[in-house]
């Protein structure tokens, strides 16, 4: 088993021998071999939106990556964005994206929860490095115990200005269709995520596909 701390150091290698990195934020992890990676903490995440009742191939190596960081040493989490959901990611959109009903979005969130557990289960049985190591969690375990009150204290902490000049935001506001507050919005329910994940798991280390 890797030692704890160079676990996501040599995920991150693993992951460029497999010619699987296709961009780094912030850019400089990979300098050095990935030195500066040494110092997070080794815990890594991925995001599953229930947006359909099931995962899908494009969810298989993103899945597969966390599972991969078991056996590195980290531990891994899927969270499932049944909150966020509800509000919509606007990006890749040119016009609003249609959100599911609520009821929907819980059917398709259970599910997938249920699916990752399962898949999660099976793993650790045949490996047993990544018992104890892999965790499904709901965002909506946070988000909806949040009082509207509760959610302009954390506004307070963005400035407009810099909302505006994110990619899809500003090629949204340029194309004349705009976007709803809610997609607006939408990214300091992300950024939220990001805060709950590093307080609550030590986590700071995001895989994408």
């Amino acid at each position: 088993m890797a030692s704890k701390v160079n676990s996501i150091k040599q995920f991150c290698a693993d992951l460029a021998d497999r010619g699987l990195i296709a961009s780094l934020h912030p850019a400089y992890l990979s300098n050095s071999d990935f030195a500066a990676a040494s110092a997070l903490p080794d815990v890594v995440y991925a995001g599953f939106d229930p947006t359909a009742p099931s995962l899908h191939f494009g969810h298989l190596i993103v899945l597969a990556n966390l599972f991969r960081a078991t056996l590195h040493g980290c531990h891994a989490i899927a969270l499932v964005g049944r909150a966020t959901a509800r509000v919509g990611d606007p990006s890749g959109h040119t016009s609003d994206r249609l959100v599911a009903p609520e009821e929907v979005v819980d059917e398709n969130a259970n599910e997938m929860k249920s699916v990752l557990e399962n898949l999660c289960n099976n793993f650790t049985s045949d490996y047993a490095e990544a018992r104890g190591r892999l965790l499904v969690v709901d965002n909506a375990d946070w988000h909806l115990k949040m009082s509207s009150l509760q959610f302009l204290d954390i506004c307070r902490n963005f400035r407009v200005g810099e909302m505006l000049r994110m990619g899809t935001v500003k090629a949204r506001m340029r194309s004349g269709v705009g976007l709803s507050c809610a997609e607006f919005l939408y990214q300091i329910f992300q950024s939220y995520d990001w805060y709950r994940l590093s307080r609550d798991y030590n986590c700071y280390f995001q895989v994408r596909a």
